[in-house]
This record gives structure tokens, C-alpha cells and sequence, in this order.
């Protein structure tokens, strides 16, 4: 399930944690700058609070993704039988689970998860693993999360039903997501991860 190798390729996870992170970190820094955001009071005991996030938010969203791009996409994609049909069908299913979690009906909101979904498909399809997906989405969680921490609003760093999006931020976030996806990949291919070609899924 986390890979074709059977298990997690932690040399690979590696490599995608070295690219992603300051990757995301500065497209965060942007989105601070150009929505102004402001430096708020930290939260009583912040420093405890970085420590639970950092043990709990990478089990969290690596969970995720096993069961979203892992056991529903093999799950529903043994059944089908082209491998691009299958890809189609369960980045489709995944999508529309993962944001349904989440609870928001913004279409900006959805825009936003939709966007790591549908890479995280296309990712895991064409490297045959989740280790690049689960490194986006700790990535990104983490980032965020001691973000709201350090600097006040960490209410605001959760995804729930009362959440709202932008088109600026969900255009910001789909340019950002497309980059880290392209990255990754030309990556992968480069290291021997990804087969050429875009139709070819990764093997064992």
C-alpha cells in the first residue's frame, strides 16, 4: 500500500522532504505577505504546542494519505481495468472524499484541497508510492500549524466547516501545488523513481 517496493522508500521520502520544504515555506511567505498578515499574541503554552504538532500533525496526515491515496485508490482501481481509467476514476472518488472530510463547502476551500488531491494521485500513479504526498501534506500542515503558533492565529491554521477561501489564495495555492508537483516528478524521474512517459504508472 505505500509503495511498489512494498514498503516506504525513505531514501526517496528524503529527498522529497529536501524539496518541498523550502518550497512551501516560501510560497507561505508570500501568501503572509500579500493578504498582511499580522503578528498576534502566541498561545498560552505555545511551546508545548509546537512539540504535540510536530509529534502528531506527520501520523495525521500521513494517515490521510493512506487511506485516501492509498487503500480507496487501490482499493476501487484494482477493479478497473485500463490503468489510466483507473487513475481517473480514483482521483475523482479520493478528491471528493478528502475535501468531504474537511467540512467545507467554500469554493475556494475546495479548490485548495482539491488541488493537493489530484496531485497526490498523479503522484503516487506515476512514483508508485505515497512518499511525495505524505511529505506535501506534512509539509504544508506543519508549516502552517507553526506558523498559527509562532505568530498568533492558530485557530485560523484548521480546515473546518466555518473555513473561507479566496480566488487569490486558492490561485496562489494551485500555482504553488502545480510547481511542487513538477518538481517532484522531474525528480523521480531523475533518480529513477518515475518511467518515462505520462501514461506509464510506476512498477515494482
Amino acid at each position: 500500500m505505500l509503495s511498489v517496493a512494498g514498503r516506504m522508500r525513505w531514501r526517496w521520502l528524503g529527498w522529497c522532504l529536501l524539496v518541498v520544504t523550502p518550497l512551501w515555506a516560501v510560497y507561505l511567505a508570500v501568501t503572509w505577505v500579500v493578504f498582511d498578515q499580522e503578528v498576534l499574541e502566541r498561545p498560552q503554552d505555545w511551546g508545548w504546542l509546537l512539540v504535540i504538532t510536530l509529534l502528531t500533525t506527520p501520523l495525521q496526515a500521513a494517515g490521510e494519505e493512506v487511506g485516501f491515496r492509498g487503500g480507496l485508490v487501490q482499493g476501487v482501481g484494482a477493479w478497473v481495468r485500463s490503468p489510466v481509467a483507473a487513475l481517473a476514476v480514483t482521483t475523482v472518488l479520493s478528491t471528493a472524499a478528502f475535501v468531504a472530510a474537511h467540512g467545507s463547502a467554500d469554493p475556494w476551500i475546495v479548490i485548495e484541497l482539491g488541488s493537493l488531491a489530484v496531485a497526490g494521485c498523479w503522484l503516487a500513479w506515476r512514483t508508485g508510492g505515497l512518499e511525495a504526498v505524505i511529505v506535501m501534506h506534512v509539509v504544508n500542515n506543519l508549516l502552517i500549524l507553526f506558523t498559527g503558533i509562532l505568530f498568533g492565529g492558530i485557530e485560523e491554521s484548521y480546515v473546518d466547516g466555518a473555513s473561507e477561501g479566496s480566488p487569490l489564495s486558492a490561485g496562489m495555492n494551485l500555482v504553488a501545488t502545480a510547481l511542487v508537483t513538477a518538481v517532484l516528478l522531474w525528480l523521480a524521474r531523475r533518480r529513477g523513481i518515475a518511467p518515462a512517459g505520462w501514461r506509464t504508472p510506476a512498477r515494482g
